[in-house]
């Protein structure tokens, strides 16, 4: 399926009240192209129409959910959930800046894929101090101090 088509099967979904469907659609395409603007605005808007996901939990509780996890430091749910909260709310840099600290908790094999989640997170909100620190840290730990700035 083309991504014109996903998104006019998507439409139809919606408009039936088969949003679950309409929702997962719009994801599979921003997985595939995150910088989709119809499939964002779109998904944005079933969301906001759901609370935030579909099983009713706000933006607000799943967040509380992720950072309770990683505070337990239990790190495959916790990375699970992120990765699935990135591609619910895709502009959002919380999901990132946790997957990056998961994976730079996992070892210096994990620093480039850390610093990617880290360089996310900045993009989204160039004011998120956490991750610029958590940043910082992997290019400190990389011997790129001069890319910590």
């Amino acid at each position: 399926m083309t991504p014109d088509e996903a998104l006019a099967l998507a439409t139809k979904l919606a408009r039936k009240g088969d949003i679950p469907a309409a929702i997962s659609l719009y994801q599979g395409l921003l997985e595939r192209n995150p910088r989709n603007k119809k499939a964002k605005k779109e998904l944005k808007a079933l969301q906001q129409r759901q609370g935030g996901n579909t099983n009713g939990a706000s933006m607000e509780d799943q967040f509380r959910e992720l950072l309770a996890l990683h505070a337990g430091g239990d790190h495959q749910p916790c990375l699970n959930l992120a990765k699935r909260l990135s591609r619910i709310y895709p502009d959002q840099p919380l999901p990132y800046n946790i997957m990056g600290s998961i994976h730079a908790s996992l070892g210096p094999g994990e620093a480039a894929t850390a610093l990617k989640c880290f360089n996310r997170a900045v993009e989204l909100e160039p004011s998120y101090t956490d991750a610029h620190l958590n940043r910082a840290a992997i290019l400190r730990g990389l011997g790129r101090l001069e890319d910590a700035r």
